[in-house]
């Protein structure tokens, strides 16, 4: 007869697997954690619809961080569906916030809100702050790539740092802070952004976060490159790629190559750019992670279209399309339709241009619903038009493009827009509306000249500030080596001198042990003052003396006596000297000749000073002392 389970054993092992699966999730080891959380969910009779919901949240992660989006929808809708039936409001935050985050690429940026502030609501009414932390990020992160909106970006980034810094979670502070970063560069507030970067690299450092080091130096080389400081901007992304490579953290080393691939193409070196982007492919092909697959191959085409290599172009941004297609990477999928479509229009090819913008359009409002760069395609396809003819057409994608332009904020975009409709009327004998749309592009134009000449100031101002500040800091760390010098060119001497001191110590001991025996034994009163002035010529000059010594220690190390006797006051003053010359590397043999103590004394003395210390056997002496 078959043994039934104990289902209460079942469950705590199915919470086991549970608890592994989360903690895989957070190495970035997916495949490992999606398997524990399958098998968790294998054992359907005696799992309970918390666990369940659990599980299949915990695959929907896995499945979003390895680029499988609609796998990931699928098993968040589940997963919600099951801790709303049970009103279990954290499995409820956790499973929104992942259909929030599976989202962001595909849909509407206001669905992704919504997902997003319902699961923010769940997490801070079951006061958890992990789930708390996620939503508020991800807002932020929506925000911060909507023009109007990123101070509001800003405040959701703060409250998710604040968050982390109640429960000293240094690493997440460290992303907050790195994301106020981005969104201040968005801003065109590099002097921020360099402030934000640079304290979640120092963040990262305290607490030896590797991986996190090398995200933050990109980010630093990001706005190095973004202040045309390409040198710096290299420095610091070859430093983030070397220390993606010593951790062997494959993601991180794609990333860092495919940035210095962006920085090269700003630099107008699409060849070397291509060279990194192929080379970022090879390590995303290998880890098998589809998004930066995607965006490795639209890289590598932009950056043929800049060569001007067409074919290639074509080839990889096919392949992009094909792949963001594919996984539900909706968003990036507009790109590459439009520079497909823009390399048809350089070919002459107008009627697959013309069909190329119309389908990018289409995608972005029927599929993305969204008007990003929404101005750029309308405006690409009425100069497709009006090369086919179709001026009147022409003139309505011109329009609709200055609109969105106008509401949005895009002044590059609504200059542009006034400048084809100033050349269409211009071209038409239609002087009164040429003259106006030329006029209002002429003030466009100043104006986002007057607001560039600004920025490049300040771009310069902050690029002379932060080679002031490095110059002082390698001044300091100068200074600080070469003091660092000094202290141990004073220690050695110091320690030289106390051993000379040992060394006239053990003869004066020796002096006084043979005048005793010149006394004892000499036949005659003139016999020994003849043999003890012949002793004393053998006394050097000038002796050492523990005054002298005692006042040089303090010159080498001016706070040990003072900081010694605040945290230890039972210390006698005996010990306080043991401690001065275990401080500098004396043995009990050379302390006992010092202070004239037996070593049996020097050694009590030690123990004595172990206890008060609290410190073990194993412990070295020196070392804690050293420290003091």
């Amino acid at each position: 007869m078959t043994k039934k389970a104990n289902p209460t054993v079942q469950i705590k092992h199915i919470d086991r697997l549970l608890r592994n699966a989360d903690e895989k999730l957070l190495q970035f080891k997916y495949s490992e954690s999606e398997k524990l959380a399958a098998d968790a969910l294998s054992g359907k009779t005696s799992i309970t619809e918390e666990q369940t919901s659990r599980a299949l949240s915990i695959r929907g992660y896995c499945c979003l961080n390895t680029s499988r989006y609609d796998e990931a929808v699928l098993f968040f809708t589940d997963a919600l569906e099951i801790a709303e039936r049970i009103s279990h409001i954290t499995l409820q935050a956790m499973a929104l916030n992942g259909m929030a985050m599976a989202q962001r690429n595909r849909v509407d940026y206001h669905i992704v809100l919504r997902y997003a502030k319902d699961a923010l609501a769940f997490a801070e009414e079951a006061a958890d702050k992990i789930e708390q932390r996620k939503a508020l990020n991800t807002i932020g992160n929506v925000l911060g790539e909507l023009k109007a909106e990123h101070s509001e970006a800003l405040k959701y980034f703060d409250r998710s740092m604040k968050l982390a810094e109640e429960v000293g979670d240094m690493n997440s502070v460290a992303v907050s802070v790195s994301s106020m970063g981005i969104v201040y560069q968005n801003l065109g507030q590099y002097r921020q952004a360099f402030e934000h970067h640079s304290r979640a690299l120092a963040l990262a450092e305290s607490v030896g976060n590797k991986e996190g080091m090398s995200r933050h130096l990109g980010n630093l080389g990001i706005t190095y490159a973004a202040l045309s400081d390409y040198e710096r901007a290299m420095d610091f992304h070859t430093r983030s790629l070397a220390i993606a490579e010593a951790i062997g953290n494959k993601k991180s080393i794609a990333m860092s190559l495919g940035r210095l691939g962006n920085l090269y193409q700003d630099m107008d070196d699409p060849s070397r750019a291509i060279a990194y982007f192929k080379r970022s492919l090879a390590i995303s092909e290998e880890f098998g992670h589809t998004t930066s697959i995607a965006v490795c191959l639209g890289n590598i085409g932009g950056a043929y279209r800049q060569l001007g290599d067409y074919q290639q172009a074509f080839e990889y941004l096919n392949r992009a399309l094909e792949l963001s297609l594919q996984i539900g990477a909706l968003r990036p999928a507009g790109f590459w339709m439009h520079y497909i479509a823009s390399i048809d229009h350089m070919l002459g090819n107008l009627e697959a241009a013309a069909t190329g913008f119309l389908n990018t359009l289409l995608h972005r409002r029927n599929i993305v619903k969204s008007d990003e760069a929404v101005p750029s395609t309308l405006l690409a396809l009425g100069k497709v038009l009006l090369q086919q003819g179709k001026m009147e057409e022409a003139l309505g994608k011109f329009a609709e493009a200055l609109r969105i332009a106008q509401e949005s904020g895009e002044k590059k975009m609504a200059m542009e827009a006034h400048k084809e409709f100033a050349e269409v009327y211009s071209r038409s004998g239609e002087i009164a509306n040429a003259f106006e749309h030329l006029q209002l592009y002429i003030a466009f134009h100043e104006e986002i000249y007057n607001e560039e000449s600004r920025k490049n100031i300040e771009r310069f101002n902050l690029r002379l500030a932060i080679a002031e500040k490095e110059n002082e800091t390698e001044i300091l760390k100068l200074k600080a080596e070469h003091l660092e010098q000094e202290m141990k060119r004073q220690e050695h001497e110091l320690s030289n001198k106390t051993l000379i001191l040992v060394r006239q110590t053990d003869m004066l001991h020796k002096l006084r042990h043979d005048l005793d025996g010149i006394v004892r034994h000499a036949a005659t009163a003139e016999k020994a003052v003849r043999s003890i002035r012949e002793k004393l010529k053998e006394i050097p000059e000038h002796l050492l003396n523990w005054e002298k010594f005692s006042g040089e220690f303090r010159s080498v190390h001016p706070e040990f006596e003072k900081n010694l006797k605040v945290k230890y006051p039972s210390l006698s003053q005996a010990e306080v000297k043991v401690c001065c010359l275990l401080r500098i590397g004396m043995n009990t043999r050379e302390i006992s000749t010092l202070l004239f103590l037996s070593e049996r004394t020097v050694e009590l003395h030690r123990q004595h000073i172990r206890k008060k210390l609290a410190m073990p056997k194993k412990i070295d002496m020196h070392s804690v002392l050293a420290g003091i």
